[in-house]
């Protein structure tokens, strides 16, 4: 303020000598409001973009689109008006979209589209019963988004024809009777299952190539945001964390970049070897339950489900055997159920026979624990032992992870 004033009052000195008072001060204003104007978009306020469509084949009737401003997601859609639309709003920092032809956002490669907003103008040439082939222009994020999945489409082409035979290979060993054809087609199987591994981290090194040769690439964000919750991206988290680091500064700021360093946070705080994360929470009982209760008495399962889920419930006759083996030596497990419906939760419970260990709705407590250990998807078991220390993590369900945590509880348990 006192720069303004100093230059103010020069200013009019030099009108004054100038004999052209009104002119100067005009002058003056207007380069005063630019300043403001220019220090407000520095200040990464929002700015308009605007999305014009245009669609080849049957068209139908309106577009959708969802988008997130800070922590706000944003939906919205428009009439189709001759094979054309026009989308508008306001972002601060170039954006991930989503573009749908249904309002249910029912999402497939057939009828969606991942798109890049920009404050721009910005085109889109859609087939509206094929989204796949769309074609954006006016956005340099998504030129950059483009060029990168283009280069990928030889590694997408491998991992779907893997999928397509392994899917075949299941469906031969479930028929094989002949134990030696079965053992032949498992260990074929393992092989298709090792090159999935390796194309998987083909990918990845190329998403971390393109970040590290454009670090101030918008993009980069959801790249290894995307990575965290991968197994192959899991492995290489220091690499993850140097690429993260080495983001400008500019999109470490954007929504993007804080959803990242959140993500990088509760993976630091959720791994093995890591201090679990405390919660105090209501369980199916109406009883008050602290992970501290159980610190320096008990090792805890904590076990992420869903009453629809079937792989969860496939698993449950596993955990009643080593619960009922190990409770009396220091052994508990605390359920977390995704269910939104209450009487579903509690009939599986019911129905399962699982009452005697403890039972936790994330719906009913509204807690973000899910997030605070990193859960994106169930089953997901996470064990702990007496000094709050995760030992032990497990994404999915299968014989492999069912060995691994029984070899645990045996080396602890039954060794005492």
């Amino acid at each position: 303020m006192h720069y303004l004033k100093k230059n103010f009052l020069l200013s009019c000195t030099e009108i004054n000598c100038l004999g052209n008072t009104k002119k100067m001060f005009r002058l003056f204003i207007f380069l005063f409001l630019i300043s403001i104007s220019l220090s407000a978009q520095k200040s990464g306020s929002r700015a308009a973009f605007e999305l014009r469509g245009a669609g080849r084949g049957l068209s139908i009737d309106k577009v959708y689109l969802v988008y997130e401003v800070g922590s706000k997601r944003i939906y919205d859609s428009v009439k189709i008006d001759n094979g054309r639309f026009i989308l508008k709003g306001n972002i601060d920092y170039p954006t991930r979209a989503t573009l749908c032809n249904n309002r249910e956002f029912s999402m497939s490669r057939s009828n969606s589209a991942e798109v890049y907003l920009e404050p721009a103008v910005m085109e889109i040439k859609l087939d509206y019963y094929d989204f796949s082939t769309a074609e954006v222009t006016g956005s340099k994020t998504q030129d950059e988004y483009s060029q990168l999945e283009k280069v990928k489409q030889t590694l997408y082409s491998r991992r779907d024809s893997i999928s397509l035979l392994m899917r075949t290979y299941f469906g031969r060993i479930t028929l094989a009777s002949d134990p030696q054809v079965k053992l032949q087609l498992e260990n074929e199987l393992g092989i298709l299952e090792k090159l999935s591994d390796d194309n998987k981290t083909a990918e990845m090194e190329m998403d971390f190539d393109f970040i590290r040769q454009n670090p101030s690439s918008f993009i980069a964000p959801s790249l290894l945001y995307y990575r965290l919750a991968k197994k192959e991206g899991i492995l290489h988290y220091e690499t993850i964390i140097s690429l993260a680091d080495g983001l400008s500064q500019e999109v470490k700021q954007s929504p993007s970049g804080a959803r990242l360093f959140k993500r990088i946070s509760d993976f630091k705080n959720s791994k093995v070897g890591s201090t679990a994360p405390d919660f105090t929470l209501k369980d199916c009982n109406g009883q008050i339950l602290s992970l501290t209760d159980f610190r320096e008495k008990k090792y805890v399962l904590i076990d992420f489900w869903a009453s629809w889920c079937e792989p969860c419930r496939q698993d449950l006759p596993f955990l009643k055997d080593v619960y009922g083996k190990y409770k009396d030596k220091g052994f508990e497990i605390i359920s977390i159920s995704r269910d939104n419906n209450l009487n579903s939760w509690r009939k599986a419970i019911a129905d399962e026979k699982i009452g005697f260990w403890k039972h936790i709705s994330a719906a009913e407590n509204q807690t973000k624990m899910e997030d605070d250990y990193l859960v994106t998807a169930i089953p997901v078991k996470i064990l702990i032992n007496r000094r709050g220390e995760i030992i032990g993590r497990w994404k999915g369900s299968g014989d492999e992870n069912k060995m691994q945590l029984k070899k645990i509880l045996e080396e602890t348990f039954d060794r005492e």
